[in-house]
């Protein structure tokens, strides 16, 4: 979980999660299974461990993450 102050304006989730952090990859260890929502696009560059879902394919199907 973030939790942030709040800021004017429209300010992307993850530019606040990044801004917030001296070193990103420093504060969540490795082993942490971080999964995010589509505002962190992009967290999986700095956190290998992490996911983002993804909508089903139109006429596809959904697939098990675990």
């Amino acid at each position: 979980m973030h939790v942030s102050k709040t800021v004017p304006g429209t300010v992307h989730d993850f530019k606040l999660w990044k801004d917030s952090q001296e070193i990103p990859s420093e504060k969540i260890p490795i082993e942490t299974h971080v999964l995010g929502d589509s505002g962190y696009q992009g967290i999986e560059k700095i956190h290998k461990n992490s996911e983002i879902p993804k909508k089903k394919p139109k006429g596809g199907k959904l697939r098990n993450c675990y």
